[in-house]
C-alpha cells in the first residue's frame, strides 16, 4: 500500500518527530535512518524512491477521509516497518501514534461535506472530483453509524 504525496515537507516532519521519539526511548537512529523508515511506512523502499515518486499521482487521502479498514492496514504496516527495523512491538505502536504518518487533518464538518468548497485538505492536496465525490460518501457513512 503506498501513500502518494505531492511534496516531502510532512515525510521530513514525521522523521524529525520519530528521532525525538525513539531516541526518548532509548533508541540511537540518525535521521536519515528516520527519514527512510518514514518512506517505508508510506509504501516505499527508501526515502531517496519517496522523493523521486513524489507529485507523479495523486495524493492520497490521510487517515480522515478513508474507512477505517484502510486506516487500521495503515497502522499495522506502519509498527510492522518499525518492528522490522528493531522496535520493541509496544514502543513501534507509541510511535506511531505519536507520529501519525498517513494522519493528514481531520475531517471536515459535516456541513461543509457538501457545499461544493474545498476543505484545506482538499486544497493542499488538490484532490480532484472523483477522490472528492469518494470522501463525501465515507463522510455520509461516519455520520450514518451509531454511537
Amino acid at each position: 500500500m503506498r501513500f502518494n504525496l505531492i511534496t516531502t515537507t510532512r515525510p521530513k516532519l514525521h522523521a524529525k518527530k520519530l528521532k525525538r521519539f525513539v531516541a526518548a526511548l532509548g533508541y540511537d537512529l540518525p535521521l536519515f535512518a528516520c527519514l527512510d523508515l518514514v518512506a517505508e511506512m508510506l509504501g516505499y523502499r527508501d526515502y531517496r524512491e519517496l522523493h523521486a515518486c513524489v507529485g507523479s499521482a495523486p495524493p492520497s487521502p490521510g487517515d480522515a477521509f478513508v474507512d477505517d479498514a484502510t486506516v487500521t492496514a495503515r497502522r499495522r504496516q506502519h509498527i510492522a516497518v518499525l518492528v522490522d527495523a528493531g522496535l520493541d512491538a509496544g514502543h513501534a505502536a507509541a510511535a506511531v501514534d505519536a507520529i501519525g504518518p498517513t494522519d493528514y487533518g481531520e475531517a471536515p464538518p459535516a456541513e461543509d461535506a457538501d457545499d461544493g468548497k474545498m476543505s484545506a485538505f482538499e486544497r493542499e492536496w488538490g484532490l480532484c472530483g472523483a477522490q472528492k465525490s469518494v470522501i463525501v460518501e465515507i463522510r455520509k457513512a461516519r455520520r450514518s453509524r451509531p454511537g
